[in-house]
């Protein structure tokens, strides 16, 4: 009897956090190292052209990342083959070290991307995320950007 009283309030929590979610996926990277050459794509099909949506990335670290933000190119390759890129650069920390984010030893932070964003053409779109980091005073990006163990991408409905 006590079991139950404990599994029907978790039923109903989990049913009334249900996502408007269409599209999720997550890439990981090997020795928690993200290389510079090392493409997150993330292939998105037979996506509602009429409803706007909602673009997020969720991107974990550990301890060992270096840097208070991230630098991120991303594009979206269009069934038409037209290519839109963005610069993007995230806090990854408080001006105190602190990290943003949630968790303990990997806190994960969700980054938006594009909020209200309609894909106006039917088909296949990719989308691709690339790390873009440099120290100070450097021309060349970080090639090993230590301390990320994944990047996802999250789809959902827009609300308006």
């Amino acid at each position: 009897m006590k079991s139950i009283r404990f599994i029907l309030p978790l039923i109903v929590l989990l049913n009334s956090c249900s996502s408007n979610s269409v599209y999720e996926d997550t890439k990981s990277f090997a020795d928690n190292t993200w290389k510079e050459k090392n493409t997150a794509v993330f292939n998105v099909k037979n996506i509602d052209t009429v409803s706007n949506y909602n673009i997020n990335f969720i991107l974990r670290n550990t301890n060992d990342y270096e840097f208070s933000s991230i630098y991120l190119i991303a594009k979206i390759i269009k069934p038409n083959k037209t290519i839109e890129t963005d610069t993007l650069e995230y806090l990854m920390a408080n001006p105190d070290g602190s990290w943003l984010g949630t968790g303990n030893s990997i806190k994960e932070s969700w980054l938006a991307y594009k909020q209200n964003y309609k894909f106006g053409k039917a088909g296949d779109y990719k989308i691709m995320i690339n790390q873009a980091n440099r120290k100070n005073g450097n021309i060349d990006g970080v090639k090993n950007l230590k301390g990320l163990t994944d990047i996802g991408i999250q789809i959902t409905k827009s609300e308006k």
